[in-house]
């Protein structure tokens, strides 16, 4: 009998995975189910005994009925999230896979006849790069890898819990964006006073000291610049903020965002946050296209950016321009 690297305990859910990229023709492979409401990497589960190059031939010749050759080791993939639909509903899970580039055939042509281990049919999709931020797919660093040179195995992490950010503290689903009102702006800067280190790690300046009636005439510069401000929430915790600037009714937008000080930094909430604001930018604001620019050399957050999902534009100067555009509404069936 075979046994899968991986295990379920109370509500804890772990598995050592080999998965491929494959890409034929500007596109790549994915995987997807009834079962599930996403896309995934061609793979799974590492068998005892059994080196991760060859789980990737095997995974992949099941998967897709065609045998591919390896071309060479390139992620390894450290991933932790909490699974909200599907077969791994509500369960913490960790994820360690080894990602790799197998030779293109010249062929788009798949033999696939997979099943889950739940026994539902897979379908096999061929997705074209420039298109993957239009389709909820996972590995998410899939797009930023394959638009960018590489030079040896690159280490990922990814964090999509949403938790306080300690370590063995059960994550939970809790992140929010909350319009400012006229009341958070001066709680908000009321907080920077009575702890000024949070100014100083964001301004790099002096202290700042609260005025209402300095915060007042901040909020109709605000709104006189046609920009809205959303709190980003933790729990009932203000964590940060995201500000949406040069808003055009049914054009466009400008994403800021800042994180209050290191104590929320590196940790994906700021990540949760981007992708919340660009789901309220499309569909709250029904604004179509979502620019954001990061100064040099902010690798961070770069990687953010592209993590989400926007496209780079171009560079000037010591800012790198991003773009982001919702997706078009796919043409629905003809009824027969």
């Amino acid at each position: 009998m075979e046994y899968n690297c991986g295990f379920t305990q109370d509500n804890h859910w772990f598995r050592y995975r080999a998965a491929a990229i494959i890409v034929e023709d500007g596109c790549v492979l994915f995987a997807g189910n009834e079962a599930e409401d996403y896309l995934y990497s061609i793979g799974g589960a590492v068998h005892m005994g059994e080196t991760a190059e060859d789980a990737v031939r095997r995974e992949v010749l099941e998967e897709t009925g065609v045998a591919y050759e390896v071309d060479h080791l390139a992620v390894i993939h450290e991933n932790f999230f909490v699974e909200q639909n599907g077969s791994l509903q509500g369960k913490d899970c960790h994820e360690v896979a080894f990602y790799f580039v197998m030779k293109p055939r010249g062929s788009k042509e798949l033999h696939s006849e997979s099943y889950t281990q739940g026994g539902v049919r897979e379908t096999m999709h061929w997705i074209p790069i420039a298109e993957l931020d239009q389709h909820k797919a996972y590995p998410s660093f899939m797009k930023a890898y394959l638009q960018s040179e590489h030079a040896g195995v690159e280490h990922v992490v990814t964090d999509e819990r949403v938790s306080s950010g300690q370590p063995g503290t059960k994550a939970e689903p809790i992140i929010t964006l909350r319009p400012f009102t006229d009341e958070t702006y001066h709680a908000y800067y009321k907080e920077y006073e009575n702890d000024p280190d949070l100014f100083l790690d964001r301004t790099q300046c002096k202290p700042f000291v609260y005025s209402p009636e300095w915060v007042d005439a901040y909020i109709r510069r605000q709104r006189e610049r046609n920009r809205v401000c959303l709190a980003v929430m933790v729990g009932d915790e203000m964590a940060g903020e995201v500000i949406l600037k040069d808003v055009e009714p049914g054009k466009s937008a400008t994403l800021g965002i800042c994180m209050k000080n290191h104590a929320w930094k590196g940790k994906g909430f700021g990540t949760q946050a981007e992708r919340l604001a660009v789901q309220y930018v499309f569909e709250t604001l029904d604004i179509p296209v979502l620019y954001a620019d990061t100064i040099l050399p902010n690798t961070r957050s770069q990687h953010v950016l592209e993590k989400v999902g926007f496209r780079y534009l171009r560079t000037e100067g010591d800012f790198k321009y991003y773009c982001i555009e919702r997706p078009a509404e796919a043409p629905k069936e003809k009824q027969s």
